[in-house]
């Protein structure tokens, strides 16, 4: 009985000294701990620089389960969204919330320097936007309200590929409406909609071209062009700036393909301000675009 129970506390010692925990905290002081084979950190520089302690510290400006997420795609590498890591089946088209995971778990990898991730992250999005076949404004988009939006410009420069994706996106799948909600909203960054104007004024030089991708009647949007990924991380690099925190916009009516409902707060301690949108009518995506363009031009000399 002595030699098993010798043997067990070995065996156990060596199982903890196979993994590390890492502690995520941020600014309300909750934290939250995973436990992680070390062998499965590979690719994020903040962690590798610290798998010599026992336990790693990460102070993150967010949610505390968009970590758990991470988590997931170090064992499966399969880039999943909070609802599918507990069920959901991942062919199902993805809600605006699943996209606001998604570009949280982008900051999650500036936090960590994980270059690998973060593309991943980008090309999961990108696969998802392929699926859209409506004729509607698409999730992606209601899912970049004023404090998303501005939480990726304020922790990102000036072509950043989250920044690309969300510009070339929102320049090729949006509405008239969307853009005069990005106008009028005060919340939203002078950058963003500058760079949203540019894309507007490219047209034909987008790199998917008008007479491809803004036909509403496609079975499948063609492939998105993807941004190509970030320098490599080194472990002694400096840590970037906690990224942003996300607040959930409640009130969209999802089911709801022609009268949908804004929320965002253009400042903090703000009351939330609604936007209605009403459905396209009879106007075609090209000329709601271009008077789309001239509004936003002549308020923005």
């Amino acid at each position: 009985m002595a030699s098993f129970s010798n043997n067990s506390i070995v065996r156990h010692n060596s199982e903890d000294a196979d993994k590390v925990r890492v502690r995520i905290s941020n600014t309300t002081n909750a934290f939250v701990e995973h436990t992680i084979q070390r062998s499965l950190i590979t690719t994020s520089a903040v962690l590798i620089s610290q798998l010599h302690h026992p336990s790693i510290h990460i102070h993150w400006n967010g949610t505390l389960d968009v970590f758990a997420m991470y988590r997931a795609w170090l064992y499966s590498r399969d880039v999943l969204t909070k609802s599918e890591l507990v069920g959901k089946d991942p062919s199902v088209g993805t809600t605006k919330f699943e996209y606001i995971n998604l570009i949280a778990c982008w900051g999650m990898g500036q936090t960590l320097q994980d270059a690998v991730y973060q593309e991943l992250v980008i090309s999961s999005v990108i696969q998802r936007l392929q699926t859209w076949t409506g004729t509607d404004t698409p999730p992606f988009i209601y899912a970049l309200t004023a404090p998303v939006v501005d939480g990726v410009w304020r922790e990102t420069v000036a072509g950043a590929p989250i920044r690309r994706l969300i510009i070339d996106t929102t320049a090729r799948l949006g509405h008239a409406a969307d853009f005069q909600h990005f106008r009028e909203d005060s919340g939203y960054p002078i950058a963003f909609i500058k760079d949203l104007m540019v894309a507007l004024g490219r047209g034909n030089d987008l790199q998917i071209t008008r007479g491809s991708s803004l036909k509403r009647n496609q079975p499948a949007h063609p492939k998105f062009p993807l941004p190509p990924p970030p320098p490599p991380a080194t472990a002694t690099s400096r840590p970037p700036a906690p990224f942003f925190h996300f607040k959930p916009d409640l009130d969209v009516q999802q089911n709801s393909p022609s009268i949908l409902r804004r929320s965002s707060v253009s400042s903090p301690g703000a009351t939330a301000k609604h936007v209605h949108f009403e459905g396209e009518g009879e106007s075609s995506a090209e000329d709601e675009r271009c008077s789309a363009v001239s509004r936003i031009t002549e308020s923005n000399p």
